[in-house]
């Protein structure tokens, strides 16, 4: 018959077992003992039932699948934790004031805001923090604020690590120069919209303002671009060979051309800017179709 009693303690925590297989087992995570190593990836466990529960992240077996909405999980744990989003179950409660938790860790953590340690509280979810900055960084995942600024084009985020990763777009190579003004860019899209600004200046005669420099430098422009567009008019004509839909949705307002994607057509658009140069009423047109 089970009491229920557990006689055995660890002399390190306090925590308390039944059988002394169980304690054995558990002072190895105090000495540091793992025994129990995947063969995979050589990630290291203190039992063997962690071991087996961790090799279905490699197998990508879930055999606990949740009742209420057929979820499935690799571990028993995380469906019981999932399964109270369901329920509203709040197991875990603060001994210090009437706070409840899904979980332990979260109740853990809670209660260190009684400690001292953590006086500053979020005051959406509970969460401590050991200072006001920690907090406010913490908060912004409620609010949505963005903190974190570019240095460099003044665009913000909302955490640090996706202001780093933003960072390093500036620092890219330059693939890219105009031959009208010998600025550089990163981005072939960028590159290409800044050509259409030297024929921005609607109100002045483009016949006689626009330098020969410039005409023949756009004509080269045009003219790789008019490459890719016979490249992907071939590509079409493959598709459709091969009985695939190659819906043309996207109509030139200029000329009878069209285009399976938008992006094609913009591309396509930039051979007009050659006839800008030359012709206001095509600018006037342009213009509209920005």
């Amino acid at each position: 018959m089970h009491t229920g009693e557990k006689p055995l303690k660890c002399s390190e925590c306090n925590k308390a077992f039944r059988r002394h297989s169980t304690l054995c087992q558990h002072m190895k995570k105090h000495r540091g003992i793992r025994n129990h190593v995947c063969n995979i990836c050589n990630k290291a466990f203190y039992e063997v039932s962690k071991l087996n529960a961790h090799m279905r992240v490699h197998t990508g077996e879930k055999p606990f699948e949740c009742q209420f909405c057929t979820r499935k999980f690799t571990q028993l744990s995380a469906l019981i934790y999932h399964r109270r989003t369901h329920t509203g179950e709040k197991p875990y409660c603060c001994k210090v004031c009437p706070a409840k938790f899904t979980t332990s860790s979260a109740r853990n953590n809670h209660l260190l805001t009684h400690t001292g340690l953590k006086k500053f509280v979020c005051p959406v979810c509970l969460k401590g923090c050991s200072s006001r900055t920690e907090l406010r960084v913490h908060s912004s995942k409620h609010t949505g604020e963005k903190l974190f600024g570019c240095e460099t084009c003044s665009q913000r985020f909302s955490s640090a690590s996706y202001l780093a990763v933003h960072r390093r777009s500036h620092n890219t190579e330059i693939k890219y120069h105009c031959n009208i003004c010998d600025k550089g860019f990163t981005d072939s899209n960028a590159y290409k919209k800044h050509l259409k600004t030297h024929t921005k200046d609607k109100g002045t005669d483009n016949s006689t303002e626009v330098t020969q420099e410039v005409k023949i430098n756009m004509d080269k422009e045009v003219s790789e671009i008019e490459q890719v567009d016979e490249q992907e008019d071939t590509q079409t004509q493959v598709t459709e060979a091969q009985g695939e839909s190659a819906q043309k949705r996207y109509r030139c307002g200029l000329c009878v051309k069209s285009y399976t994607y938008l992006h094609s057509l913009k591309r396509h658009m930039l051979t007009h800017v050659q006839m800008c140069v030359y012709n206001t009423d095509v600018s006037e047109k342009m213009y509209a179709f920005k």
